[in-house]
């Protein structure tokens, strides 16, 4: 009897069909001001700014900011909280998405656009994995990551993904890690670098 209770309740919620949970959408379902306002305090307490050379953070609030997220895939939704809280902030900042099924042409382009910003934010959500002596990114990003380094403005790495990624990117004047990849997160990393 009560597993027929407890089956019944599961196919109720749908269960069967929805096995994994949506850990974003649990906010939506079960909003706790009280908690997400421990969680935006957690994400801005955890941020860690592992490297500023010449006051990239402080350029960063000044002049003509511009943003890049560097997605693992051209579907992704990471990026989208960041590319809000940017123009939440700034209203007239330029964001840019970059992935790897973009051809090494359309990525040096992007990150040649990025010149005329006064300081570039790039938003790291993707999975870098250990190559040789360094990291390497999927795709053309490694050439993405290169150019942007040769480019005039700062650029502060905001590193969504693997932490350990600083060490290969050593020529960026900034270096930020924050507490994990989500949403909350993304928001948290712009409000810290923007004021």
């Amino acid at each position: 009897r009560s597993l027929e209770r407890v089956l019944a309740a599961k196919a109720r919620t749908g269960l069967p069909d929805n096995k994994l949970v949506d850990l974003e959408a649990i906010a939506e379902v079960i909003p706790d001001p009280a908690a997400d306002a421990r969680a935006r305090q957690t994400a801005e307490r955890a941020i860690t700014l592992l490297r500023n050379r010449n006051q990239a953070v402080e350029r960063l609030r000044t002049g003509n900011p511009c943003a890049v997220a560097v997605l693992t895939t051209r579907i992704s939704r990471m990026g989208l909280t960041f590319e809000e809280e940017l123009k939440r902030r700034r209203r007239r900042a330029r964001m840019d998405f970059v992935y790897p099924e973009m051809s090494q042409a359309e990525v040096r382009r992007v990150a040649a656009s990025l010149s005329r910003c006064s300081a570039v934010a790039g938003a790291d959500v993707t999975t870098a994995r250990k190559s040789g002596k360094g990291w390497k990114l999927a795709g053309e990003l490694d050439t993405f990551a290169g150019a942007m380094a040769q480019i005039r403005p700062v650029v502060i790495w905001v590193a969504f993904g693997t932490p350990y990624a600083a060490q290969y990117l050593p020529e960026y004047s900034a270096y930020v890690v924050p507490f994990s990849n989500t949403p909350v997160s993304e928001a948290a990393a712009i409000r810290t670098l923007l004021g």
